[in-house]
């Protein structure tokens, strides 16, 4: 009996078992046949066109704007961009539960800390992903430094930990780096460099490095209209585009749309003194809907 292969995933994990080597099309094979649940990570990374830990990420700011990374800010971006991490000006405490395509055994739940520091911002997060047959952590901790002119760079670093009981686990770490340039009163420009020690629990193809770019253009407290460009090495390209627009005070709206593929997305935020509260939904056109909520909790209140 013959079974076929997914045509093409190129980053599926590779384990040991009993000293040898499985193949990619062996693990999957076994998986199929054993532990039907862990086949749906697989299906839904290689659908949306990303690797092991680079899923839904938490931060629905960022999430409603498109998936932009320079629309994160504050204790979220630990997740997404340590440089956001920069516009917390009060400790700050954040809680996150994403559930990807309304499928509950995939679904994420995150939390971070930001400290102001005398030399910057220090964060550190934790985010866990996935059920009993497949599981995905990520412990990290950031730290975001300025110059005087309002630049922005931030270092983070990864501790990733992935099993499928039965047939494995891997664990690994990954260094990030992050730069925010601005430009005028309204530019900014924001590029990264994630993934650089090209960490990956497939032993024979480690992912390569993933380049993110883009512009952030703010007429006014509030607005903030963001384009941006992502892609990792060997893949095709992602772009995203996004808006927030503060129609009252302590009240935002968000919109944005992603390519690769099209995927639409909105969300809206609510702030009341130490209390800020964030929704996001994304359409995916095969995979249906991701829903995003956050809570955050500063130490003071205002920004």
């Amino acid at each position: 009996m013959r079974i076929d292969t997914p045509p093409v995933i190129p980053h599926a994990p590779a384990f040991e078992k009993s000293g040898r080597v499985l193949s990619r099309a062996a693990v999957l094979t076994r998986l199929l046949l054993r532990v039907p649940l862990a086949l749906l990570p697989a299906f839904f990374v290689n659908a949306s066109g990303s690797p092991a830990f680079e899923g839904p990420l938490p931060g629905a700011g960022s999430a409603g704007s498109g998936g932009a990374r320079l629309a994160s800010r504050g204790p979220a971006a630990v997740f997404s961009d340590p440089c956001g991490i920069g516009e917390a000006g009060t400790p700050a405490l954040f809680c996150s539960c994403t559930l990807p395509y309304g499928i509950r055994e995939l679904a994420a739940t995150a939390a971070s800390l930001v400290v102001p520091v005398r030399w910057g911002r220090c964060g550190a997060g934790f985010m866990s992903t996935g059920g009993a047959a497949y599981r995905e952590s990520t412990a990290c901790a950031a730290w975001s430094g300025s110059d005087p002119r309002g630049n922005r760079f931030g270092i983070r670093v990864r501790l990733l930990y992935l099993a499928i009981p039965r047939y494995g686990s891997w664990t690994g770490a990954a260094a990030d780096f992050y730069l925010r340039l601005r430009l005028d009163e309204t530019w900014s420009f924001g590029g990264s460099i994630e993934n650089v020690n090209g960490a990956s629990p497939d032993r024979r193809g480690p992912s390569g490095l993933i380049l993110n770019a883009g512009l952030r253009f703010e007429p006014a407290p509030g607005w903030r209209l963001v384009a941006e460009a992502g892609q990792a090495e060997g893949r095709p390209g992602e772009r995203r585009f996004g808006a927030e627009a503060a129609v009252i005070p302590g009240f935002v709206l968000r919109a944005g749309w992603t390519t690769g593929p099209s995927t639409a997305a909105f969300g809206a935020g609510f702030r009341r003194g130490k209390l800020e509260a964030d929704y996001a939904c994304s359409a995916h056109p095969a995979l249906g809907l991701t829903h995003r909520t956050d809570i955050t909790i500063f130490a003071r209140a205002g920004r």
